[in-house]
């Protein structure tokens, strides 16, 4: 790769991480489609490596975010701009985070849950499971073991709650119950927790039989 364009993908970099809105966002990358790649998504991924040595964590959550959504394009539309704008970020974290706070607090009391979800309609779309997805991978390494136990039974519990939340997308409910059963499973290994994974592989197995589009998979 020549330099100038290893500093362009540099200078894009910081200048996604300098965003104000996603409007902001969004036109950088649509006027930048010449420089996204797989180079580009590589570099990002090495100056998140950086900023999480740093304490960056806001900046290393955003940018693992955006190599998550950045690879999706670059799989399946490799050649086709991307015009569609890209989620709030801040939005669905702050939504996450709540919603896990809350079954938590409430030891996964549909009652309590369902609510939230019901006004948080417009932020349930795939998009949602794969900032869930990132966010989890980002800070796993941080936690202690206690703490990282708590948290994949929590999502485990929310993952379960939303494959029979009755309400918005019901494909797109079970996609977000089987990604949150999926990051719940790297921590609840069979191994170190042989009780909580074999509930674990009975929820994935039944979510998956629900799941309306897409190769149902077999479990290993």
């Amino acid at each position: 790769m020549d330099n100038k364009r290893w500093e362009a993908y540099f200078n894009l970099v910081n200048a996604l991480l300098n965003c104000a809105s996603d409007e902001e966002l969004n036109r950088l990358l649509n006027t930048n489609q010449n420089l996204i790649d797989a180079k580009l998504v590589e570099m990002m991924g090495q100056v998140a490596e950086v900023l999480a040595k740093k304490g960056n964590d806001n900046s290393t959550n955003f940018l693992i975010y955006l190599v998550c959504q950045l690879s999706e394009t670059l799989e399946f539309s490799p050649s086709t701009p991307s015009t569609s704008s890209l989620p709030s970020y801040e939005s669905k974290l702050s939504f996450i985070k709540k919603i896990l706070r809350s079954t938590l607090d409430s030891n996964g009391n549909s009652e309590i849950v369902y609510p939230i979800l019901e006004t948080n309609l417009e932020l349930m779309d795939e998009n949602l499971a794969q900032v869930m997805r990132c966010w989890i991978t980002a800070i796993l390494p941080d936690l202690q073991p206690k703490a990282a136990l708590r948290t994949a039974e929590v999502i485990a519990e929310f993952s379960s709650l939303i494959r029979k939340f009755p309400l918005g997308n019901p494909p797109v409910n079970v996609e977000i119950a089987i990604t949150g059963n999926e990051v719940a499973a790297k921590i609840l290994t069979r191994e170190a927790f042989p009780q909580q994974w074999a509930k674990l592989q009975n929820n994935l197995g039944t979510t998956y039989l629900y799941r309306i589009r897409g190769d149902r998979q077999c479990l290993q």
